[in-house]
């Protein structure tokens, strides 16, 4: 997201700089047009006091189902912005769960902002839905896109099957046994074991893995998307494309639709569903048989790449609508 953002704004002469409680040199690394700043409360108001503009870039900010950090994360800054007079945009941004978008604080902050371009129909919907219909608010597209298309994946290996999963700190009860049949019944030659979520957290990626069999994870190779100091040109191109995906990321359902994947994606929140609808990809919930999803995967089908081209113009276009909303 911040690679597209960053590629469409290089002609302004911008500067930018971010607070991070997460590894400051590898960002150094692969983004060092931005200055990134220890997350401390004072550094925090001293990075508003200093700007021009504060922007909330990609991701998910209106979200309450697993916890209330992002929440109040923008809550302080938004009281910071009001304290220095500054103006607050969110550009490329999407929701979570439904609850999310009638929070007080949530509407308070959405209130106070000047421009919100939403990543994805449904989040934009049920925006809507909850502060009523707004010229400041405006249907758009990921930012994920704009690299995506900037970039190549490596060709398509056939046989190989990849799994992206994160449940939020929940277990998944169909897990083992799902990863049994299609193992079974899918001309399998190799499986990729995608790591999104570098932490260890409940439900994610790290800790799925070890609740599987000892000859269960045999069958697996482990590959981390994040290659600590390499760029993401980097990253991108030593990404195990795979002929089948099973998967509920949200990135990762893009990355594969990218990559010309034939991806099933689990519905695990209002993101997953949007990004399986935009992507024409089969959704089905968690609760799904084993079987129901097995057959899915023998059925699924790469994304249509016109559909993503589209995609990216409009997020390009985003950026463009936020220059002039700052007149620039």
């Amino acid at each position: 997201m911040l690679a597209g953002f960053l590629a469409t704004m290089a002609r302004f002469e911008a500067t930018y700089s971010c607070c991070t409680p997460h590894d400051i040199t590898s960002l150094k690394v692969r983004f060092p047009k931005i200055d990134w700043l220890p997350y401390t409360k004072a550094q925090r108001q001293e990075a508003v006091a200093n700007c021009d503009i504060w922007l909330g870039l990609g991701g998910t900010p209106f979200q309450s189902a697993v916890s209330s950090w992002m929440t109040d994360h923008l809550t302080e800054e938004a009281l910071m912005c009001k304290t220095a007079e500054k103006d607050m945009y969110f550009l490329g941004i999407g929701g979570q769960d439904e609850e999310a978008f009638h929070s007080t604080q949530t509407k308070a902050v959405i209130g106070q902002s000047k421009g919100l371009w939403i990543r994805d129909l449904l989040s934009y919907e049920y925006l809507t839905k909850a502060v009523g219909k707004q010229a400041k608010i405006t249907a758009s597209a990921d930012l994920g896109h704009l690299f995506f298309s900037q970039n190549s994946f490596s060709t398509v290996k056939k046989g190989r099957f990849l799994t992206c999963l994160n449940f939020d700190y929940k277990y998944w009860p169909n897990l083992e046994p799902t990863l049994a049949l299609v193992s079974a019944e899918l001309p399998l030659k190799e499986q990729i074991w995608l790591i999104q979520e570098s932490r260890s957290l409940p439900g994610a990626e790290k800790d799925l893995f070890l609740t599987l069999p000892a000859q269960e994870q045999a069958k697996w190779t482990e590959y981390s998307i994040d290659l600590p100091l390499k760029s993401l040109q980097n990253c991108i191109s030593s990404w195990p494309n795979s002929e089948w995906a099973l998967t509920s990321r949200f990135h990762t359902t893009l990355a594969c639709a990218w990559a010309g994947t034939k991806t099933v994606v689990l519905d695990t929140n209002i993101k997953l569903k949007s990004a399986a609808e935009e992507c024409g990809f089969m959704l089905l919930k968690p609760s799904a048989s084993p079987s129901e999803i097995t057959d899915a995967i023998k059925e699924a089908r790469s994304a249509d790449l016109s559909l993503l081209k589209a995609k990216a113009f409009v997020a390009e276009e985003s950026v463009h609508a936020f220059c002039r909303a700052i007149k620039i």
